[in-house]
């Protein structure tokens, strides 16, 4: 796909299930829409949903941020100084900024569209209400969510290093915060030099179930949070994914992919990867020259981003798409974020998009 079919209008997509009556059910859905895809050519866009502009507010918003949608229709956003918290309204402009928190705050979607800031630091989870304003009463966490659910309930995805703990890479936590189990493998194993094995991406399913992957593997396996359950393995056939367990440092060395997130529609799982860049070239060593920050054009030179749908059922890829600029996205919602072509150092615009699956023939 190109660029310019990124930039088709909102609502001029030909979707496929979507005029679909109250009685048609999960199952059916699944199947009209796959069968449509293995009859013929399927398709991947991006449907842009909102432009989130700094205006006045230059350098507020930090480099391919994630944004989350309130149920009033409000976007957050973690600001560039990872304290505070940009709140836009639907049309795109900044219209608060809640602060008040250490370094490393950010935004979390619920289930619900419920929106959350962690603290990471004063280890305190935040609600915020429909008044864009905090919760009264933080809830004290000894463990970071991943994931918060519609009943409260909290996930864990990745290595606790303690007595117990060490070795599962999914955590359930009540809605008072206590730990509830810890299961996600038959045998615990704790290898910290191997994050890309060891930890998880996590995203519910429309039963409440949980959708799982190592973000090395192009695997999927459905889990029961209730009892820790393992329920089904999808093992995806990819033609680029190559299983990694680290990542390498050597400019050298072509970077292998690594998924960066999932999320679940009725019909469709989607998966987010990232991929060495479709013109990526062996670079000289440079000396070490202490922490800096990367440029995002030297992040995008790196990498593409790759997008793909898939069949719940079989794992069957129904269509890709690679995307030349860093995608940022966060489960449950399904929405997707890059900065905009058009951004520039003095005004920074986030795109938002919502991905849609559509017959190729259709244009």
């Amino acid at each position: 796909m190109t660029q310019m079919k990124h930039r088709m209008a909102p609502g001029a997509l030909l979707i496929l299930s979507v005029a679909l009556s109250s009685g048609v059910t999960t199952a059916q859905r699944l199947s009209a829409e796959t069968r449509d895809c293995g009859a013929r050519a399927c398709e991947i866009v991006l449907e842009k949903v909102a432009s989130l502009s700094e205006g006045k507010d230059r350098g507020i918003l930090m480099r391919a941020p994630v944004a989350v949608r309130a149920r009033s229709g409000q976007w957050y956003l973690q600001a560039s100084d990872l304290r505070r918290v940009v709140v836009f309204n639907p049309t795109g402009t900044v219209v608060k900024l809640l602060g008040g928190f250490t370094r490393g705050v950010f935004v979390l979607p619920g289930a619900d569209d419920s929106v959350h800031i962690y603290d990471p630091v004063a280890k305190v989870l935040h609600r915020v209400n429909d008044s864009l304003d905090l919760g009264p009463s933080p809830l004290p966490l000894l463990f970071t969510p991943d994931l918060i659910l519609k009943d409260g309930h909290m996930i864990v995805a990745q290595q606790i290093p303690t007595r117990g703990l060490a070795g599962f890479p999914l955590h359930l936590m009540g809605p008072d915060g206590r730990l509830v189990r810890s299961f996600g493998v038959d045998q615990p194993v704790y290898r910290p030099d191997l994050p890309r094995l060891m930890d998880r991406i996590v995203a519910p399913s429309p039963e409440g179930h949980l959708w799982t992957a190592a973000p090395g593997r192009y695997a999927l396996q459905l889990w029961n949070r209730s009892t820790g359950a393992l329920m089904k393995t999808l093992t995806v056939t990819s033609t680029w994914f190559v299983d990694s367990d680290a990542s390498s440092s050597d400019p050298q060395t072509r970077p292998k992919p690594i998924l960066e997130a999932l999320w679940q529609t009725d019909a469709l799982i989607w998966v987010l990867a990232r991929d060495a860049d479709a013109k990526w070239a062996p670079k000289s060593a440079v000396p070490p020259q202490g922490e800096r920050a990367v440029p995002l054009a030297e992040v995008n030179a790196k990498y593409d981003w790759v997008l793909e749908a898939l069949d719940p059922t079989s794992g069957r890829v129904l269509a890709s798409l690679r995307f030349p600029r860093v995608l940022a996205g966060f489960a449950p919602q399904p929405f997707l974020t890059a900065d905009a072509e058009a951004s520039t150092g003095t005004n920074r615009v986030i795109d938002v998009w919502l991905p849609k699956l559509r017959l190729a023939s259709q244009r």
